[in-house]
C-alpha cells in the first residue's frame, strides 16, 4: 500500500512537474512577445521623433524664408515709391509742356510772325 501511495505521489508530482514546465514555457514564449512589441515601439517612437525633428527643422526654415520675404517686399514697396515719384515727375514735365503746346497752337499764326 505505501509503494501504490508513493507511486501515485510520484506520478502526480510528475503530472505537476510538467504543467510547470508548460506553464513556463509559455511565459517564456509570452515574454519573448512583448520583448518584439516593445522593440517595435521603442522603432516607431524613434521614427516619430525623427519626423518631429525634420517638422521643426521645415518650420525654422519657412520662418526665415518668411522673414526674408517680408523684407524683401518692404525693399520693393520702397524702390516702388520711388519710381512713382520718378515718373510723377516725368508727367508733371509732359502735363506742362502739353500746356505750353497747347497754347502756342491757340495763337494764330500771324501772331507768332
Amino acid at each position: 500500500m505505501k509503494s501504490k501511495n508513493g507511486m501515485q505521489i510520484a506520478a502526480n508530482t510528475a503530472e505537476a512537474l510538467a504543467e510547470i514546465v508548460t506553464s513556463v514555457s509559455k511565459m517564456t514564449e509570452l515574454a519573448g512577445e512583448i520583448a518584439a512589441a516593445s522593440n517595435e515601439q521603442a522603432q516607431g517612437i524613434a521614427q516619430i521623433n525623427q519626423g518631429l525633428d525634420q517638422v521643426d527643422t521645415v518650420t525654422l526654415q519657412n520662418t526665415a524664408k518668411s522673414e526674408e520675404s517680408a523684407a524683401a517686399a518692404e525693399e520693393l514697396s520702397g524702390q516702388a515709391e520711388q519710381m512713382r515719384q520718378l515718373v510723377a515727375a516725368f508727367k508733371l514735365q509732359e502735363r506742362q509742356a502739353e500746356a505750353t503746346d497747347g497754347a502756342a497752337a491757340k495763337v494764330p499764326q500771324q501772331c507768332l510772325t
